[in-house]
């Protein structure tokens, strides 16, 4: 990290050949004929292609970007070919760059402000810089202290070297980062995001970005009273020699500006981890990725994926999945489920129902619930669920003739003599209604009524449904004055028909029907 703009005017000290003196007057004519052509303008017809970047260590907000021919040291050579390019809140900006610039090209972000992600405050570059590279062929870009320091090291290496080639030394800086921070991407085309925002991105985002949230929270437990940036950047110089243990090839790393204030000589990527996984605590979108580290001082960054299928046909509330006998999970509606905790590829997965279905009663069955986890989210689980079927049934009392016939909706069962109990042989699907009426009265003149007739299938079989039968026989009529009559039944299917006789002397003028039995019936008197 750098003043801005500081331009690398001197080659490196040995004799360089004629080719390469070649290559440097291309070098430095090249920006001012560019300059003098519109810079990719359609005046002069020279085709550009746009470059969308990112500056972040959080999002580095109002920062200016100018993008530079390389010089042949890795660093920068002459006047912008591109910028000043103001910074967006979030980091991001974008530039047309001229295909016929030779790449890399040197992204320079200079000033603007961050808020550090440890402590929540703004930080002010003041002037301060990043630098990155643009490869032949990228159209993203990022300007991070993890770039600055590929930067660093690739210019490092040219210095140390002969003759060796911006793009030879780069890449040897990539393969040593990737080495101690445990990342497969390229942090030069790869854009992070805030970490507010982190699950918008794609897995390598998110990593880039828990890494720089890491650093800024390692920074901040190792002195929360030193500036952040200067913090940042030491641990940057720290890790330049392929090592985090606080030091750059055995000596003290600096602070700042001054040397009163060095990096802790005892640090590991033990301490690194745990800043990382510190500073994604709470934060959505990092669940698919686990950092630790190999023991050795680097960090190692796992890919995790979801496990997790379809449910279909739930109808009840309460169902309750497993993984592996944890991980809980209640599913309340058909459709995608995946359960929280993420899995490394080659771990076993184990989907089982912890809790059935209540209210409805149902049962839920898995399909595909057990197996190895490939490099993949698993979404092939299926998990379909029935709702129960019950008996409809009850008790029967005092049948004593052949030939009674219950029935509940279309399904009938016919009870003989001395028959106590009852079941339908039809099952009847939990929540549904049923209402048990008297098909057909036994025989002579046995009156048959239901009580308990109807209701809803509650997740159990119904046995509360009570017939009582009683026989209609003779009977008396009283009256104030003794008997004055007789009263006698008969039963013929489902019509009963009760007459009244009075005594000599005694006439009917008047008959109620009064039901008492079976409110559906209906009376009338002739």
């Amino acid at each position: 990290m750098h003043q801005a703009e500081k331009q690398h005017g001197h080659p490196p000290a040995h004799t360089p050949t004629s080719g390469r003196l070649t290559r440097l007057v291309f070098l430095l004519i090249l920006p001012l004929f560019l300059a003098g052509c519109g810079g990719g303008s359609s005046d002069g017809g020279t085709a550009t292609t746009t470059v969308t970047g990112t500056a972040s260590k959080g999002p580095i907000s109002g920062a200016e970007i100018h993008l530079y021919v390389a010089y042949l040291d890795g660093g920068i050579s002459g006047d912008p070919v591109a910028g000043p390019i103001t910074t967006n809140a979030d980091g991001t900006w974008n530039a047309e760059v001229a295909d016929d610039l030779p790449r890399p090209l040197v992204v320079v972000a200079t000033g603007g402000t961050y808020v550090d992600e440890a402590t929540g405050a703004t930080v002010d570059l003041d002037g301060r810089s990043l630098r990155s590279y643009l490869p032949a062929g990228a159209t993203t870009a990022a300007v991070t202290p993890l770039t600055e320091l590929l930067v660093q090291m690739t210019q490092e290496e040219i210095a140390n070297g002969v003759d060796v080639a911006i793009e030879d030394a780069l890449a040897n800086a990539q393969v040593t980062l990737a080495s101690v921070l445990g990342i497969d991407f390229d942090p030069l085309t790869t854009q992070p995001l805030a970490i507010e925002a982190a699950g918008d991105g794609d897995r390598d985002q998110r990593t880039y970005t828990a890494i720089l949230a890491g650093l800024s929270e390692l920074a901040n437990g190792l002195d929360p009273n030193a500036d952040p940036f200067d913090l940042v950047a030491a641990l940057m110089e720290d890790l330049s020699d392929g090592l985090i243990d606080g030091q750059k090839n055995g000596e003290p790393v600096a602070v700042g500006e001054t040397t009163l204030l060095t990096l802790d000589p005892n640090l590991d990527g033990g301490d690194l981890v745990t800043a990382i996984n510190d500073a994604i605590t709470g934060e959505d979108g990092f669940e698919d990725l686990s950092f630790t580290d190999d023991g050795n001082g680097n960090l190692v960054v796992t890919p995790l994926y979801a496990v997790g299928g379809t449910v279909s046909g739930l109808a009840g509330s309460g169902l309750v999945l497993q993984n592996n006998n944890t991980d809980d999970l209640t599913i309340t509606d058909n459709g995608d489920f995946r359960f929280a905790t993420y899995l490394a590829e080659g771990e076993a997965y184990s989907i089982t129902v912890l809790t059935q279905p209540s209210n409805l009663s149902q049962a839920c069955a898995v399909t595909g619930g057990a197996g190895t986890l490939g490099a993949a989210d698993l979404t092939t689980v299926t998990v379909a669920c029935t709702t129960d079927s019950f008996t409809v049934g009850g008790t029967v009392t005092g049948l004593t003739e052949d030939g009674l016939i219950l029935r509940n909706g279309t399904d009938e069962v016919t009870l003989n003599s001395g028959a106590t109990a009852f079941t339908f042989p039809t099952a009847v699907t939990d929540g549904d209604a049923y209402n048990v009426t008297i098909a057909s009265q036994p025989a002579n003149d046995l009156l048959c009524v239901v009580d308990n007739a109807s209701g809803t299938l509650a997740g159990a079989d119904v046995t509360a449904v009570a017939v009582d039968c009683t026989r209609l026989g003779i009977g008396a009529i009283t009256g104030g004055t003794g008997v004055i009559g007789t009263l006698t039944g008969q039963i013929d299917g489902n019509t009963i028909t009760l007459t009244i006789t009075p005594d000599a002397g005694y006439a009917i003028l008047d008959v109620t029907a009064y039901l008492t039995a079976d409110p559906g019936t209906t009376c009338t008197v002739t």
